[in-house]
């Protein structure tokens, strides 16, 4: 009966904690501004694959010492079929931080560029855009070429 007592004391205070740490997990995540990078340029770079993976290299500043970049969200606008990419930034809220520029440089592969046709395409980060084109279309094809 002890042993029972004491495996149910523990099991009771590990529920305690995860639940504690539950709720810290999402404070932390709930004490960010969600902002916009400031891009000031960005090239796109064809990888050596098939199906072709297209590479988007972005410059930027950032506006302070505390500010990070945050999520990637891209996405297809459908009237013109440019690719929409919307680079996020991330700022702790509690926090004072020096007021100085911070340069950033990253890069990420597109999605979704499987299956193109051969053509123009255009890449837009944050208002600022890049081209690339396919010389041929991006997929494999099914049937036999050496028939």
């Amino acid at each position: 009966m002890k042993k029972l007592l004491i495996v149910l004391g523990v099991l009771i205070i590990a529920i305690i904690v995860i639940v504690i740490l539950k709720k810290n997990k999402k404070e932390e995540m709930t004490n960010f501004a969600i902002g916009e990078a400031s891009v000031t340029s960005v090239s796109t770079s064809l990888q050596e694959s098939f199906p072709v993976g297209v590479r988007v290299s972005v410059t930027g500043d950032l506006p302070d010492a505390c500010t990070e970049l945050g999520d990637i969200v891209q996405s297809r606008d459908g009237k013109d079929g440019d690719f929409v990419v919307n680079l996020q930034t991330k700022r702790p809220l509690d926090m004072q931080c020096a007021q100085v520029l911070s340069a950033f440089d990253t890069s990420f592969i597109l999605e979704e560029t499987d299956g193109l046709l051969k053509g123009d395409y255009n890449v837009v980060v944050n208002g600022v855009s890049s081209a690339f084109t396919f010389e041929v279309d991006n997929f494999v094809s099914n049937e036999d070429t050496l028939k």
